[in-house]
């Protein structure tokens, strides 16, 4: 009895199936997450493979029946989303069908039966080379990369197989060269090697080739989001001075990550003159390429009110760095707005002498050393991978309604991650990048402190 993958299921078909489904336990989300492949023993007489999309807007694309009826196995490929498009290629199991490819099947073997789903029964031995010519009108007629079929035990016998099945394979392959060919039969190792000559695996059960066909669609799923790029800035030229961090937040905001309006002062007129334009509140910080942690050294003053408080506020920073760095040369004060609200996250980029570029976020503020809650992935990323990096997170938790609180801006988050892994992939010189905190607000995030480190200059 010979069976062929079909792209064809209707509705009525589907949801008889669909429905025997078992609810996935622990192990099988484990497996489903390694290879996206579900396989379930339905009784003795169905067994179901699922191959499952490759990121969230992809759930569950293709799924894959391995029928055993009565009347013999039947292989069927369908595609979830679009069942109830499947209405149109039957007017009912009386076998009336419109598609091309049931036509020219229905020419090949007569006896087939045209219902839900296309059945071309055991007798189809009986049509010189049926398989192979039954494979061609499929993959003729079909839109899928990939067609399975089982030959029983016909790998058995290397001397039949080679005078039935070798030279018909062959030839099936060479006209679809591009198209994926799977035979499922139980087969010596003569057999094997002859189909795998021409690009033909073989497996001796259906479980077996679709967990490989599920392991397939992961590698190639995974290797489209690593090197799809679709966000990447070009280089237009070198990284320049970023050793403060205005400086730093310039070139941040120059990379299109979104930094709030800041202005730096000079003296303490200038200040009042910056926090008149900004607003109040506001918030000051020492700018000096020899303090890269402000706050331990008193160098921010936050929630400054007036013009008053930002004179005296002024006056404080210095007072305090004079106290704790005498020898740091002061280039200004930071005037920034005060945000208040959001969750605070980190973004970050250490460039390893082995992966290059890694990405880093997590949870944000003082919880950044307090909880290590962090994940990496290496630069540059995809929407894809940007997500399942931060979906790693604990702390991405909060920013999707944690008990009832408001939801924050995720994707404005993830194309933060998607900009910044760009800006480490256009300038090799840098050797880390902190942002912390980046704020993510209902609408929006807001880069509120970042530090950027340089490979010193090379010098002869």
């Amino acid at each position: 009895m010979t069976s062929i993958a079909m792209d064809v299921l209707g509705p009525e078909y589907a949801a008889r199936l669909l429905p025997m489904l078992p609810p996935a336990t622990e192990e099988d989300e484990l497996n489903i997450e390694r290879n996206f492949v579900h396989t379930v023993s339905l009784g003795d007489n169905v067994l179901c493979g699922a191959v499952r999309g490759s990121n969230e807007s992809e759930p569950a694309t293709h799924l894959i029946f391995n029928a055993t009826t009565a009347d013999g196995q039947v292989l069927v490929l369908i595609e979830r989303s679009r069942l109830a498009d499947r209405a149109q290629y039957f007017s009912g199991i009386d076998g009336t069908v419109t598609v091309d490819y049931v036509v020219d099947m229905l020419d090949l073997l007569p006896f087939a039966v045209a219902a839900n789903p296309l059945d071309v029964t055991a007798q189809i031995t009986s049509v010189k080379n049926g398989t192979v010519r039954a494979l061609d009108i499929m993959l003729s007629r079909s839109s899928y990369g990939t067609t399975l079929a089982y030959l029983a035990s016909a790998g058995l016998t290397p001397a039949s197989f080679k005078n039935n099945y070798a030279q018909p394979f062959k030839e099936l392959k060479a006209r679809h060269p591009a198209r994926d060919v799977i035979v499922v039969t139980l087969s010596v190792p003569e057999v094997d090697r002859e189909l795998e000559k021409i690009g033909i695996p073989v497996f001796n059960d259906a479980t077996r080739a679709t967990l490989a066909l599920g392991a397939a669609a992961t590698i190639r799923a995974r290797w489209a989001d690593l090197y799809e790029i679709r966000d990447t800035p070009s280089r237009a030229r070198e990284l320049g001075d970023v050793s403060t961090e205005a400086l730093a937040k310039q070139a941040l905001a120059d990379a299109g990550l979104p930094v709030p309006q800041e202005i730096l002062a000079i003296d303490a007129d200038a200040a009042v003159v910056a926090a008149d334009t900004i607003g109040y509140p506001v918030v000051l910080k020492v700018v000096s390429r020899q303090i890269l942690h402000k706050t331990e050294l008193g160098g921010v003053v936050l929630d400054v009110k007036c013009a008053d408080a930002v004179r005296a506020a002024h006056q404080q920073i210095l007072d305090r760095v004079n106290a704790h760095a005498p020898h740091a040369q002061i280039d200004g004060i930071l005037v920034c707005p005060m945000i208040v609200g959001g969750t605070e996250m980190i973004l970050g980029v250490s460039n390893d002498a082995t992966f290059g570029p890694m990405l880093l976020v997590g949870a944000g503020g003082i919880n950044t050393e307090l909880y290590k809650d962090v994940s990496l992935a290496s630069a540059p990323l995809t929407q894809t991978r940007a997500r399942q990096t931060l979906d790693k997170v604990k702390a991405t938790a909060l920013l999707k309604g944690w008990r009832g609180s408001t939801p924050r801006d995720t994707d404005a988050l993830v194309k933060a991650m998607i900009k910044l892994s760009g800006f480490a992939m256009c300038h090799p010189e840098i050797v880390s990048v902190d942002v912390n905190p980046l704020v993510v607000h209902e609408s929006g995030v807001a880069v509120l402190d970042a530090v950027i480190i340089k490979q010193p200059a090379a010098s002869f």
